[in-house]
């Protein structure tokens, strides 16, 4: 369950070494990964997991190489 102090965060990575081949969309609690994921053979077909709402961001300097874009 969700701490009310951390923000959700929704992550797009793809062909991440635990899923070759695929997008996933992963949900973070703050910094703290959830066990909630989708997959998919394409960026548009994962996006289509989003809640409503969100907005994205670019990847920043450090983070993963397989990260696309992470939306909160």
């Amino acid at each position: 369950m969700s701490s009310p102090d951390n923000l959700q965060v929704w992550a797009i990575f793809k062909n991440p070494a635990d899923a070759p081949g695929k997008y996933i969309l992963r949900r973070f609690d703050g910094e703290t990964p959830t066990n909630e994921a989708y997959a998919a053979e394409t960026l548009e077909l994962v996006r289509q997991f989003l809640p409503y709402g969100l907005f994205p961001l670019a990847p920043m300097p450090g983070d993963v190489p397989s990260l696309v874009e992470t939306w909160i």
